[in-house]
């Protein structure tokens, strides 16, 4: 509760999530690990973001301390609870991958809105409905323009807080990642 009125996010690396890790836990210290779902139940109700490894818990600490020096941590509240997220991705095997893990982490891709599907489709040369996540692929895998025409609207969305590219393994993605850093530096909603 302290991190929380200080707007400071806490990560956490917690052992004891399996029958064998809280044994382990207990013949180190002594102490009962606890059941895990309940430790991810607090955990979530206080705003404690839980991680799986070492590598996790320096990436997400990483990207906190970075949301934090560009002034764009979400707080939380009802900014965050009523919006969501938005992703693209040029494929849709990691649009797939996103979602079960989104689905598994409680992040919600909401349904857009028929003005921003309307610039997508504008951006992107589709027709028909527009799903978040996006799917970009066809003809923008070899234009790189496609992911700053597609997530401008997509951040422009009263019903998205952040904004989740997904970028694939390329040659280059120089432009890509310029175009990006300009988008963020436009909006006030993190793009991660």
């Amino acid at each position: 509760q302290d991190a929380q009125r200080a707007a400071k996010p806490v990560v956490i690396l917690k052992t004891g999530r399996s029958d064998l890790g809280q044994q382990m836990a207990a013949s180190h210290t002594g102490a009962l690990a606890g059941s895990h779902e309940v430790f991810l139940a607090v955990a979530q109700r206080y705003g404690a973001a839980v991680v799986d490894d070492l590598d996790d818990l320096w990436q997400v600490a990483q990207m906190f301390a970075k949301l934090r020096e560009s002034g764009k941590l979400l707080p939380r509240g009802d900014r965050f609870v009523s919006t969501g997220a938005a992703s693209c991705a040029v494929s849709g095997g990691h649009i797939g991958l996103l979602a079960d893990l989104a689905a598994h982490g409680g992040i919600r891709f909401p349904q857009l809105s028929e003005a921003t599907q309307q610039r997508l489709r504008e951006g992107l040369g589709k027709d028909g409905e527009i799903l978040n996540p996006v799917d970009m692929s066809g003809g923008s895998v070899s234009d790189h323009g496609t992911w700053a025409r597609t997530l401008a609207p997509l951040l422009d969305d009263d019903a998205i807080a952040v904004g989740l590219p997904i970028l694939t393994a390329a040659k280059n993605y120089d432009t890509v990642i310029a175009d990006l850093q300009t988008l963020a530096a436009a909006h006030d909603k993190p793009l991660i």
